[in-house]
């Protein structure tokens, strides 16, 4: 504190003793602000020009207005998405209850007829329900038959081949009986049991 009170003295001093000097002395500071403020100035005004110009887009909008339209268009695509993922979710909810598991077994159901013109054919869901329908061809006639599935079990009697074909389903590919082991079937597989 005390190399202050000195250093003022002395000012004061020299004010007193050289007061023209004092007063070219304050006039050169006040001059060295002045120019010192108009060089802030210009380089402020330079700025500010850059910066507007950065700031405008390219359709002469303010980049302000365009960041605004992009979180208006982020808001909008954060909503069709959340709808896309809620449309999914039930897609696959259905999805489901769709066939989706298919199995074929070829057969001969009667000695005197070859070929394997007979089948039973599994068309169930990914839970394993639907049908099995099966066509018995004989010599004069064919004959459909279509039993409900639930949960991979029939509540009626199903025949070894409509219970292969079940199985099939759940497994892929068909199975062919021993007769028809050169016969290829609708998905172009062959398979012996």
């Amino acid at each position: 504190m005390e190399i202050l009170t000195d250093s003022l003295t002395r000012i004061v001093r020299w004010n007193q003793e050289q007061p023209e000097m004092a007063i070219l002395a304050g006039a050169g500071a006040y001059l060295l602000l002045l120019v010192l403020t108009l060089w802030t100035l210009v380089r402020y005004g330079g700025m500010a020009r850059r910066q507007a110009r950065l700031l405008k887009g390219a359709d002469g909008a303010s980049l302000e207005m365009m960041l605004l339209g992009h979180a208006d268009g982020a808001a909008s695509l954060r909503s069709d998405v959340l709808s896309a993922t809620q449309a999914s979710a039930k897609n696959a909810g259905a999805l489901r209850q769709c066939l989706q598991r298919v199995g074929i077994v070829r057969y001969d159901a009667y000695g005197d007829v070859g070929g394997c013109q007979s089948f039973s054919l599994a068309l169930l869901d990914a839970e394993g329900s639907g049908i099995v329908v099966t066509g018995l061809h004989g010599r004069s006639d064919m004959r459909l038959y279509a039993k409900p599935v639930i949960a991979g079990v029939s509540p009626l009697v199903l025949t070894d081949e409509e219970r292969q074909a079940i199985t099939e389903s759940r497994v892929g590919g068909p199975i062919l009986s021993d007769d028809a082991a050169n016969t290829v079937s609708s998905t172009g597989t062959a398979r012996r049991r």
